[in-house]
């Protein structure tokens, strides 16, 4: 007699699930089509509530990964609010590096709701820590860096992840790539929906608040907790409070210390371990104040400069298979519900109009006036609407600005008179900007490149803000006029007019500044290790501003942490001046131009725009000026490109 079959076996990531008949026939088999366009290749995992799959488009042949909500959850509203909870979240933070990016969400024909995502080919970093046990010291913290940054992009959404772990942080084919995924815990802390008031997480790495107070309680340091468990076990390479059942593991955490780092690994730096038993800290309050402090501390860490840090192995690029032209595939009818009626208005009765001779060549203008209305239409748009491109040169996204006008300068009273008066300009010609202010990365490629010497590190009172330039991801300093304009030269492009990069800096807001200055701006009140009111200190202690602002740890932050403009700019108020282009002129509208305005002929001194981290809240916003010689360099000084790229 022969035993009945086994119900199939799925390994996600270090589980081994077994599936009941009716959730294997869930599964989606190689080669199955979803929604007309994604073609399975492969399972990748199942989870509580999802299963995914690595996909290709059948005319692109892009590779994507698919998230699934599983069918018996699929009539649930909580369940599906919580999927689309996901979805949003995870586009709040588009664009953010250290985030999975997401694609689309929609319901397949056969009615399942699917997430459409970036693929990671490099694996997770669970499988990287089993794999090959304890990291060396430089690999741990580069990963930390990266995820941290995810967080503090997160949080600044308002987002609080609440399931960190390494299964949930992916690697690309460069290893340097990490980047964090799975939001279906998310808990917003603006709302009160299912994902909000859920408690729980994974056992280990879940904060202890998380298994007593409600996601809308919690707050940013919930993710830290976890981001300490994640950290000492690429050092250790074991739980910091071993393996138990959650009732014990939480008395843990209370009543005792995860053994010291450097008991099992005397290489790990002081400065690390302490940073490490902080994070794990069961009173929150006792953890750092927030993800950014995090990175400061981490890359204030004295390692080998990383070239090159994750131990992961290379994986070569996927190569596009050939193209074979798809069949095509008939349109699908609209549903009767959203088929909107047609509505036209009655013409006015009016005289015949009087008659016109035959043209001679009839047939050959019905033909050429559509496709010159087309061919108009068609130029319109790419004026209008280009796709961000990679410069070649130093690896930044630009971010293409369309033509328009708007109202430059600021009347407000706390606007400085160089700001007066406003006056109406036209930009009439669209330019790609950089998405984010230069980078210490890309100004080492241009460094590489041309043979030209790194600034010397921002220092204040002997003490390096980035020492050794190892924090890649934040802006370039002590950069003059003249060494920025070199740095656009050889990419291929121009520092913004102050016209230009004002308009940009707006993104379509008539005030000064896009929107709230916390969400959007690094500055003195939020750049330090604790918050100031700095503004306060200057207004009653003037002669010891900079003193206070620096001894509280002021510094430039990596670039895209921040929310974007309209326009997908970031720190474009705060952070650090960018330079512009022009001279500098006192009354910036005096015999100015209204249409794409240079500035004045001649001068000593150029521009910075939108304040920094070290000025008060007043002085950053997108009518900030700052007048500088072209030779000035300063720890709060940076840049970023124009580009006229090419349109293919």
């Amino acid at each position: 007699m022969t035993s009945p079959k086994r119900p199939p076996v799925l390994r996600y990531h270090h589980c081994t699930i077994l599936m009941n008949p009716f959730e294997a026939r869930e599964i989606w088999p190689s080669g199955t089509l979803v929604d007309r366009k994604y073609i399975v290749e492969a399972t990748l995992g199942r989870g509580s509530f999802g299963t995914a799959y690595r996909c290709h488009h059948r005319v692109l042949g892009r590779t994507y990964v698919i998230k699934r909500l599983h069918s018996q959850f699929a009539e649930d509203e909580g369940y599906v609010q919580k999927f689309i909870q996901e979805a949003r979240a995870i586009e709040r933070l588009r664009g953010c590096p250290q985030i999975v990016e997401i694609y689309d969400m929609t319901q397949t024909e056969d009615g399942k709701l699917i997430l459409v995502m970036e693929n990671m080919v490099g694996g997770d970093l669970e499988s990287l820590i089993r794999r090959n046990g304890r990291f060396k010291v430089e690999d741990a913290v580069w990963y930390s860096i990266q995820i941290a940054q995810g967080l503090a992009a997160a949080h600044a959404a308002g987002l609080v992840h609440r399931d960190v772990k390494p299964e949930n942080v992916l690697l690309g084919t460069d290893p340097r790539e990490a980047k964090l995924t799975d939001f279906g815990l998310v808990a917003d802390r603006d709302l009160s929906s299912p994902t909000s008031v859920m408690r729980g997480g994974s056992v280990g790495y879940a904060a202890p608040e998380q298994w007593h107070l409600a996601g809308k309680y919690l707050d940013g340091r919930a993710d830290l907790y976890a981001l300490g468990v994640t950290l000492y076990r690429m050092l250790a390479a074991q739980m910091p409070f071993g393996e138990a059942e959650i009732g014990e593991w939480i008395e843990r955490v209370r009543t005792t210390a995860a053994p010291g780092l450097r008991t099992i690994r005397p290489d790990v730096p002081e400065t690390l371990e302490r940073l490490t038993a902080e994070l794990l800290s069961a009173d929150r309050d006792q953890r750092p104040a927030s993800a950014a402090v995090v990175i400061e501390r981490l890359q204030a860490i004295h390692l080998p400069v990383i070239q090159r840090p994750p131990t992961v192995e290379e994986q070569p690029r996927p190569q596009p298979p050939p193209y074979i032209p798809p069949p095509l595939l008939s349109p699908s009818p609209i549903p009767q519900q959203y088929q909107a009626p047609l509505y036209y208005a009655s013409p006015l009765p009016l005289p015949p109009p009087p008659p016109m001779p035959r043209p001679k060549y009839r047939a050959w203008i019905w033909v050429a006036l559509p496709l010159l209305g087309a061919i108009a239409a068609g130029g319109w748009w790419i004026s209008n609407h280009r796709p961000s491109q990679k410069n070649p040169h130093d690896g930044l996204t630009y971010v293409w600005i369309p033509a328009g006008k708007f109202t430059m300068g600021c009347d407000l009273p706390d606007c400085r008179s160089n700001e007066k008066p406003t006056h109406e300009v036209t930009v009439s010609k669209g330019f790609y900007l950089s998405q984010t202010e230069t980078t210490v990365g890309a100004y080492r490629r241009f460094v590489a490149a041309t043979g030209t010497r790194l600034p010397t590190e921002p220092f204040w009172n002997f003490h390096s803000l980035n020492p050794g330039w190892k924090s890649v991801n934040s802006p370039i300093s002590q950069v003059s006029w003249n060494e920025a304009a070199k740095y656009c030269e050889w990419i291929g492009g121009r520092l913004p007019t102050e016209a230009e990069w004002e308009y940009a800096a707006r993104g379509g807001s008539t005030t000064v500044r896009y929107d709230d200055l916390e969400k959007i701006a690094w500055y003195a009140d939020n750049s330090g290790d604790v918050r100031i009111d700095a503004l306060t200190i200057s207004n009653t202690d003037n002669e010891h501003y900079e003193d206070r602002i620096m001894k509280n740890g002021a510094n430039a932050h990596p670039v895209g942490l921040k929310a974007p403009n309209a326009f997908g700019l970031h720190d474009m108020i705060g952070n650090v001046w960018e330079w512009v282009a022009d001279y500098y002129g006192e009354n910036y509208d005096a015999g100015s131009a209204s249409e794409n305005p240079a500035g004045p002929a001649t001068g000593t001194e150029r521009i910075g725009r939108g304040g920094s981290y070290y000025v008060q809240s007043k002085r950053n916003t997108s009518t900030a000026r700052s007048n500088q010689k072209p030779d000035y360099s300063n720890a709060g000084f940076g840049f970023r490109c124009a580009w006229d790229a090419p349109l293919f």
